[in-house]
């Protein structure tokens, strides 16, 4: 993963220079970054129903609109109100409409726009 870092002070321009800032590509390795991630809204949650653990889903927590078709649901919804703040590799309960099941997170992609 790569990253870019502007290394220059919050102006945009240098005002003794009249110069660009500066700025550098940082590459970031998996061991930098949190390996604990926690659901938060705008994330795109993959995840499985016990005990059939090889059918995964994906869904993306917005606070908009339900789109269900489109893997996107609300954050009222009772799946988004179960997985917000659970981490990957957590177990959760879920009240859907046709009962209780047991939900596993499998990945999080944490979102860069919500």
């Amino acid at each position: 993963m790569i990253s870019v870092v502007d290394s220059s002070p919050a102006s945009a321009i240098n005002e003794t220079t009249q110069e660009e800032p500066s700025t550098q590509i940082v590459e970031v390795n998996k061991e930098d970054t949190p390996s604990r991630m926690i659901v938060r809204t705008g994330d795109i949650v993959t995840y499985c129903f016990r005990p059939d653990t090889e059918q995964k889903k994906t869904i993306q927590i917005v606070k908009g609109q339900t789109q269900p078709s489109m893997g996107i649901i609300n954050i009222n919804a009772p799946l988004a109100q179960a997985f917000l703040g659970a981490m990957v590799g957590d177990e959760v309960d879920v009240l859907l409409p046709t009962g209780q099941k047991l939900a596993v997170i499998k990945n999080i992609a944490q979102a860069l726009i919500e």
